[in-house]
């Protein structure tokens, strides 16, 4: 039970090579430096150093224990190195959770800001359903994550941001579905339908909405993300329900036609959000600056 200040007085001892150095170091007295290495010897009931006439000397209990104790005290600086670097954003990782949709159609511009700015930060991404991405959370796996709000609330997640999302229906430029005429749901319900996939929350929205018209949709084909919904109905495969803004950023929008709906469909809306109470790391926050405050 030995103070550990005792050992940072005998390491710095030896590697300065004198005790009049390491007291410049350790902004002591060398009186101080040589009492408490007198009491780590008492301490430890070892001699450590012999005293010459031109510096010191270590005994062979002293070479033992500085073989020891000079890694702990290197790890430390190492330690300190990597938090310094950390704190001026030359290191860190932003871990963070989203569905594939959000990866491909939403993060894309956030991420190219923040790696130009801050290149040597790592970005680890979950690629997770929204109920996924809400376990990791919880689980501080990921740091922030990206979901379909719902009106069912989690109390232990802080909302920093939400952004509405319009879902449309789509088709091919070639369909034989007119852009100009006013389809009703039911018209929509009886159409060649491609979907995700049940069990996503985008999936959920749309089916809730038609329920509360009492009509079911029931897909010819359902997939796994949107931008596989994108390239069949660019082959004229089916029509899509998919948000207008991902259509936008989609490379294949000039080859896609919006239906015109006589009733509204309710947006959904995509939350921002981290564990409540729980800080997030320097470069985390940095990337959730940039996001909340839309500077891209």
């Amino acid at each position: 039970n030995i103070n550990l200040e005792l050992y940072k007085f005998f390491y710095h001892v030896i590697k300065e090579g004198s005790f009049s150095k390491a007291a410049q170091v350790l902004f002591v007295t060398q009186s101080a430096v040589s009492q408490s290495i007198k009491l780590l010897e008492d301490r430890l009931n070892q001699q450590l150093i012999i005293r010459l006439p031109k510096g010191i000397k270590l005994t062979r209990s002293g070479e033992v224990l500085f073989r020891h104790i000079e890694p702990a005290f290197n790890m430390i600086a190492s330690g300190e190195a990597q938090m310094s670097l950390i704190n001026d954003l030359k290191k860190g990782v932003v871990t963070l959770s989203a569905s594939d949709t959000i990866c491909m159609y939403y993060l894309p511009s956030y991420l190219e800001q923040f790696k130009m700015k801050y290149p040597e930060i790592s970005i680890k991404i979950f690629n997770r359903t929204s109920s996924e991405t809400i376990s990791m959370l919880k689980k501080g796996i990921a740091e922030i994550g990206f979901i379909n709000l719902t009106n069912e609330k989690e109390d232990l997640l802080e909302i920093l941001k939400e952004e509405k999302q319009e879902d449309g229906f789509f088709v091919s430029v070639n369909s034989l579905l007119s852009s100009d005429k006013v389809y009703t749901l039911a018209d929509i319900s009886r159409m060649p339908l491609i979907l995700l996939e049940k069990g996503t929350s985008t999936r959920d929205h749309i089916d809730s909405f038609f329920n509360k018209h009492n009509l079911s949709l029931d897909p010819e084909i359902e997939l796994g993300s949107v931008d596989l919904l994108i390239r069949y109905a660019v082959l004229d495969m089916g029509v899509i329900c998919v948000a207008k803004q991902y259509i936008e950023k989609s490379p294949y929008k000039d080859k896609l036609k919006l239906l015109k709906i006589k009733e509204k469909i309710p947006a959904s809306t995509l939350g921002v959000v981290k564990l409540r109470n729980v800080p997030v790391s320097r470069a985390t926050g940095e990337f959730l600056d940039i996001i909340v405050k839309d500077k891209v």
